[in-house]
């Protein structure tokens, strides 16, 4: 009988040592960070019809749908570079989280892609350091990928295999990929670090991009097809009066009857008296004051025509 205790509790202390074991081998939840090229090559053509911006924005779109449906626990992200200095101002911080990674956020992402415009220089490992340490909090609990999709290499002087090994020393755990949109010999020699690195210069690219990226969903994925824009949507323009007054503004887009977080404004840019271009739709301005009379949060709606600008008078 005191045989069988023993033996009885050898076994139950095996089993929970062996569902411990199970439990911690148990796959983490998957974060994707989208860190897209904005800079001003990727506006030349990459097919007949289409950008190589407009060609990122289509992949980005594709992708984000597709493993969305195939996984409800993938969460996004979107960081993007070189989109908010000219090229001629040589601006090597030019980077911004555009939309946090985060649940439910597919659709803010989508209106984000379509509000921005390859403009500036690309600091390629800049963006990739902010993204491992700003964005990508609480590394050991998530499976953290950054997808990088590009048409070219650094531009400000940062060096890839340095900053690999920086990230080994600090023990930041995260895969890079690239979607590379052009194939050429000396930007693949500046990626030579990356491991995972596909090219993409026409769509049936894409089917040996996906096997690359992600193995285990590449029979599930669909096929992408790089068809132009048939869309009759627009874009106009938005002109801020009395920003003096404004110490934060927050802008929302209608979709399907509900207003989206789409951006938070730049106030030193409006007050510099740049126009927003936004596409067209109805949006709804949320902001706060520096006047102490009025309302903490004060909003107003309006509406963007095609090639109109709209002026707003904040009160």
């Amino acid at each position: 009988m005191k045989i069988l205790k023993i033996a009885l509790t050898y076994f139950l202390i095996f089993c929970c040592f062996f569902s411990n074991a199970k439990a911690n081998t148990k796959a983490k939840p998957l974060r994707i960070l989208i860190l897209l090229d904005a800079s001003s090559s990727m506006a030349e053509h990459w097919s007949d019809s289409l950008t190589r911006f407009k060609a990122a924005t289509k992949i980005v779109t594709h992708l984000i749908d597709s493993l969305s449906k195939l996984d409800k626990q993938i969460v996004f992200g979107l960081r993007v570079f070189g989109h908010q200095y000219p090229a001629q101002d040589n601006n090597c911080s030019d980077t911004k989280l555009e939309v946090n990674i985060s649940i439910n956020n597919i659709t803010q992402i989508k209106l984000r892609l379509e509000s921005l415009h390859p403009y500036g220089v690309s600091p390629v490992v800049y963006a990739l350091k902010e993204a491992c340490t700003n964005d990508l909090i609480s590394p050991e609990e998530y499976e953290n990928r950054i997808i990088l999709i590009t048409d070219g290499g650094e531009s400000c002087g940062g060096d890839l295999c340095t900053f690999k090994e920086e990230l080994l020393q600090k023990k930041i755990t995260v895969e890079i990929s690239v979607i590379c949109l052009i194939n050429y010999a000396p930007v693949r020699h500046q990626y030579s670090c990356i491991s995972k690195y596909s090219v993409v210069t026409k769509e049936n690219d894409m089917k040996k991009t996906i096997r690359n990226l992600f193995p285990e969903y590449s029979n599930a994925i669909p096929t992408i097809h790089f068809s132009a824009d048939t869309s009759e949507d627009g874009f106009g323009y938005i002109e801020i009066s009395n920003k003096n007054i404004v110490k934060a503004i927050s802008l929302y887009f209608e979709f399907q009857g509900q207003f989206i977080l789409f951006d938070r404004l730049n106030i030193k840019a409006l007050y510099q008296g740049q126009k927003l271009q936004l596409k067209t739709g109805r949006y709804k301005i949320i902001y706060t004051s520096d006047i102490r009379s009025t309302p903490k949060y004060m909003s107003q709606e309006f509406s963007i025509k095609a090639n109109d600008i709209t002026q707003i008078e904040l009160k």
